[in-house]
């Protein structure tokens, strides 16, 4: 077995899994409209199950991620996962790249002794700032101040143990305008890439959407004013790419269903579309292989079952916000236009030159003609993986 980056194919969403642990968390963020149920947990039969679905497709790299909820709650179970993926990616001798998403707050050394041990890459999920981080990511039960210390203490220990982590922030509307302080607080606290994308299942105005494009600009170049100066830094988003509403992206949920996309973390908020990207049980399938979508595929297959109404302008929106986000980034030189590199020294506001419409059969077929041009540029599409400061990290257009 060897572990290197993301998938080879940007396009093949069937080598990449995403393990849902549990749907208990301690946290109450904001942005996450996921059912909380504290006794929803994967059994081991359907994590192993998940497993050898992943293995069993044709690709010779495959990345798993553990989530959740929190899945540091049942470490255990993560961690028995984690050794049976290690031994099957060996068995099929395959590369494994090795995720785990959490809010940090049950990470101690003996966890992230453990995870460094097997390479996996840690996500942090946290929105910058303290103030910022106690205002969007409040615990169950408990003051929030305590919680974003422990958060900012496990970086801390992360940092000291020489890893590099990513930390996740979800940018609000109200956020906009803090986006790069935000940025800059999770790269002095050690995050080595800061991924940054909008809150989903909201509606975005288009001045709130320009404030989000302009507040990733500001810290993309932060990040690379801090390269400059030898940091080990970097920026990412999904909106330079395929955004997240649109992911296609599988995750296997805790009873075995195989979900695509973001689905969980807005079912609350679009249940419909949530209905509507279920494939079925792991312990009915052979491969994922029948499984394979492009984003305008998906796109296409969600905008022709979905009816009018609230959650299909919310879509629509969300596709808008992120879509027209990697354009502005594009005319300002921090993410390539198709087949150009990008180069990062345009100046002025981050805004595409022409803009695309924001609602209704406009909106949607640029959604599918822009989405279409990406696929075209499949290389321009990069995948969620580490960054090693060989210089490869332009090819991710923000970095």
């Amino acid at each position: 077995m060897d572990r290197q980056g993301p998938a080879e194919d940007p396009l093949d969403n069937t080598c990449n899994l995403t393990l849902i642990l549990t749907r208990a968390c301690q946290l109450a963020c904001a942005y996450c409209r996921m059912n909380r149920d504290p006794g929803a947990v994967m059994e081991e039969p359907v994590l192993r199950r998940a497993v050898d679905l992943l293995m069993a497709g044709p690709s010779p790299q495959v990345a798993l991620d553990f989530s959740g909820g929190e899945p540091l709650l049942r470490f255990d179970l993560l961690r028995r996962g984690l050794l049976y993926a290690e031994e099957a990616a060996k068995a099929k001798a395959k590369r494994l790249r090795l995720d785990l998403s959490t809010n940090s707050l049950l990470l101690d050394e003996r966890k992230a002794g453990f995870l460094i041990e097997h390479g996996a890459r840690i996500h942090v999920s946290s929105d910058g700032s303290l103030a910022t981080h106690r205002r969007n990511r409040p615990p169950v039960s408990g003051p929030s101040s305590a919680a974003a210390s422990r958060c900012r203490q496990s970086m801390r220990l992360l940092a000291r143990l020489g890893v590099q982590f990513d930390a996740t922030m979800v940018v609000f509307p109200k956020d906009v305008r803090s986006m790069v302080g935000n940025a800059g607080a999770l790269m002095d606290a050690g995050a080595s890439v800061v991924q940054m994308d909008c809150a989903l299942g909201m509606l975005w105005s288009r001045e709130e959407a320009s404030g989000f494009a302009e507040g990733l600009a500001a810290a993309a170049l932060e990040a690379r004013r801090r390269r400059a100066k030898g940091a080990r830094v970097a920026v990412e988003s999904s909106c330079f790419g395929n955004p997240d509403i649109n992911s296609v992206l599988m995750a296997i949920e805790t009873d075995g269903t195989i979900l695509m996309g973001c689905t969980p973390t807005i079912e609350r908020e679009c249940p419909g579309l949530a209905k509507l990207l279920r494939f079925g049980s792991v312990r009915a399938r052979k491969s994922l292989e029948g499984l394979r979508r492009t984003p305008s595929e998906l796109a296409r297959f969600i905008l022709d079952r979905m009816g009018p109404g609230r959650e299909r302008a919310l879509y629509v929106n969300n596709m808008v916000v992120g879509l027209s986000t990697r354009k502005a980034l594009a005319h300002r030189g921090l993410a390539p236009l198709p087949g150009r590199a990008a180069t990062g020294t345009a100046s002025g506001p981050a805004r595409p030159s022409r803009p695309g419409p924001w609602a209704g059969k406009n909106a949607e077929r640029w959604i599918l003609a822009e989405l279409a041009c990406l696929e075209a540029q499949a290389g321009d599409m990069p995948g969620r993986g580490a960054w090693d400061g060989s210089g490869e990290e332009e090819k991710a257009g923000l970095r």
